[in-house]
C-alpha cells in the first residue's frame, strides 16, 4: 500500500501497533515498546509542531493531531476547537473534578453536539450524562482521590443499573484510618470530546467502568494508577484478582503502561421484566438473554454491580494508589 503523506503512514503504523497490542497473548510485539512507540514516534514524525511537554517529557501535540483524524464525523463537522486549545495548559486543560469544572463539561466544545436521531434517543435516558459524586468536605481536603467512572446510556448496553446505589455509597465512604476524601466524576463518554476524555484520564487516580474501549484511556493515567474493569457474566475474558489478567485487552495495556489492574465479574441486569428467584435462575436468564435478545454478544449486557465485591476491590484499589497519590490544592 502506498502512503501519500508521512501522516498517513504514521496513522497506519499506530493502527497496526494497537492491533498487535490488543492481541491477547504474550511475546512478539506485545512489549512496552508498543506504548513507547505510540508516545514517541508520532512526536518525532511531527517534530515541527512545538507542543507543550508533559511532566515525563512526552510531547503531545502529535497525539492531538491524531485525535483530529480519529474524531467522529459529528466532531469533525462541528468542533471549533483548534489543536492549540486542546493540549496541556490550554483552555480544555482544567480541573474537571470540581463543581465548576463539571459545568464546563456540559458545554461545547467539550460536549459534542447531538445528531437529530441522537436527540430523540436521549429522551429515553433520564440519567444525568455528567455528575459529580463526592464525600463531605472533599474539595477542601489535603488528600483527595479522583475516581473517573465511565457510565453508558441505558439504550447502549453495558449500562450499570444500580449507579444510584453506588453513588450513595461513594458519598458516605470513609477510609478506615486516613482523612482521605474522594471525588468521583461519572460521565457518558460518548458525549465528550476525545481531548477532554484524555484530560479526564490524566487527572484520575482510579478508572472504573464496564469493559470497553474507554478502559484504554488508562494508558494516559499517572504511573501506578488503578483500573477496575467490570464484566458481565459469561465473557470468559476475566480472571479476577490483581495481576491476573496480564494478557487481556486492558490488563495488557495496564501492564505495559505501569498501571495496576484487576477485572471483576458482576451479575447481569436483565433488560426485560424477568425477576429471577435464585442465583442459578439469574445466570440462566442472563445466558438466555444474550442468545435470544443480544445476538450472542455478552458485552451488550447491562450490569448490576455486586456491592460487597466492589467495595472490597475498591478499598484494595485505594490502598494501591495511595503511595503515588498527588497532593492537590483546593480549587
Amino acid at each position: 500500500m502506498r502512503y501519500e503523506t508521512e501522516w498517513q503512514f504514521a496513522l497506519s503504523a499506530v493502527d497496526r501497533a494497537w492491533c498487535v497490542a490488543l492481541t491477547p497473548r504474550l511475546g512478539g510485539f506485545v512489549t512496552p515498546r508498543v506504548v513507547a512507540f505510540y508516545h514517541h514516534y508520532l512526536a518525532s514524525v511531527f517534530a515541527q509542531s512545538k507542543g507543550p511537554a508533559h511532566e515525563s517529557g512526552y510531547a503531545f501535540d502529535a497525539e492531538l493531531k491524531m485525535y483530529r483524524a480519529m474524531r467522529t464525523s459529528a466532531a469533525k463537522r462541528y468542533d471549533a476547537a483548534s489543536l492549540s486549545e486542546m493540549g496541556p495548559g490550554s483552555r480544555m486543560d482544567m480541573n474537571y473534578f470540581t463543581p465548576d469544572g463539571m459545568k464546563y463539561l456540559m458545554l461545547p466544545p467539550r460536549q459534542l453536539p447531538r445528531e437529530k436521531d441522537e436527540e430523540q434517543k436521549a429522551i429515553l435516558d433520564t440519567e444525568a450524562e455528567v455528575r459529580l459524586v463526592h464525600s463531605a468536605d472533599a474539595f477542601e481536603a489535603a488528600q483527595r482521590i479522583h475516581i473517573l467512572w465511565v457510565q453508558r446510556p441505558r439504550r447502549a448496553g453495558r449500562w450499570i443499573s444500580n449507579m444510584d446505589e453506588i453513588s450513595s455509597w461513594l458519598e458516605g465512604w470513609q477510609h478506615p484510618h486516613l482523612n482521605l476524601k474522594l471525588i468521583a466524576l461519572v460521565a457518558h463518554f460518548e458525549r465528550l470530546h476525545p481531548a477532554v476524555q484524555w484530560h479526564l484520564a490524566r487527572q484520575a487516580d482510579i478508572l472504573v467502568g464496564v469493559s470497553g474501549a474507554a478502559m484504554a484511556w488508562g494508558t494516559f493515567m499517572h504511573r501506578d494508577a488503578v483500573i477496575l474493569d467490570l464484566f458481565p457474566p459469561g465473557s470468559k475474558f476475566c480472571t479476577e484478582g490483581w495481576g491476573g489478567n496480564t494478557i487481556s485487552h486492558y490488563g495488557g495495556f495496564a501492564r505495559l503502561s505501569g498501571m495496576q489492574y484487576t477485572c471483576m465479574e458482576h451479575p447481569a441486569a436483565l433488560q426485560g421484566s424477568e425477576t429471577p428467584t435464585s442465583h442459578q435462575e439469574h445466570l440462566y436468564l442472563a445466558d438466555k438473554e444474550v442468545k435470544e435478545k443480544l445476538g450472542g454478544y455478552w458485552h451488550n449486557q447491562n450490569v448490576l454491580v455486586d456491592m460487597p465485591k466492589f467495595q472490597r476491590y475498591f478499598l484494595e484499589a485505594v490502598e494501591k494508589v495511595l503511595p503515588s497519590l498527588p497532593r492537590r490544592k483546593p480549587p
